[in-house]
């Protein structure tokens, strides 16, 4: 119990700092993509002055999902919350949607995917130690297992549709 009461605690204030230092760090990952070298980027610009802009509609889309999340209570999360206001202020028929779709182009999409990913892994990875240390040493057959049951499928999944594709 007192563990929703904190996990609901967490501020409006508390999320504009993580998404102002989120969208810091999802810059410099983009500024240093590698993959533009290579002209694979999926962002056609480098320029830090766009992918701001781009950043602060995403921003002000995500608070007011978040504020959508605190005082609508249907149950939806804060992602489907987020999400519905970026995609119907984007819908072609909106009046933002011209803004909107230019403004956020120059951000890309792996780059922003870093941090959310570093951080994910950070917060699964403490949960799940403790978990770990009190499955014991089966736990490491089964994951092996898991991992190369899905590899398998995976590849023979690909293998089937480019078969009929006839690209191989």
């Amino acid at each position: 119990m007192a563990q929703e009461n904190k996990a609901s605690a967490f501020s409006i204030m508390d999320w504009s700092t993580f998404l102002v230092i989120f969208a810091a760090i999802s810059i410099v990952c983009q500024v240093f993509n590698v993959w533009q070298l290579f002209g694979l980027s999926t962002a056609g610009t480098a320029n830090v002055w766009l992918m701001i802009k781009g950043y602060v509609i995403l921003y002000v889309g995500t608070l007011i999902g978040l504020f959508l999340t605190k005082y609508v209570r249907i149950g939806w999360p804060a992602v489907m919350w987020v999400s519905v206001v970026l995609i119907v202020f984007s819908l072609p028929w909106m009046p933002t949607h011209k803004f909107v779709v230019e403004t956020t182009k120059p951000v890309a999409l792996l780059p922003m995917a870093t941090p959310i990913l570093a951080y994910a892994g950070l917060a699964i990875a403490k949960h799940e130690l403790k978990l770990f240390k009190e499955s014991g040493w089966k736990i490491i057959i089964i994951a092996c297992l898991t991992f190369i049951g899905s590899y398998i499928g995976s590849a023979a999944i690909a293998h089937f549709v480019l078969k009929l594709t006839g690209q191989i």
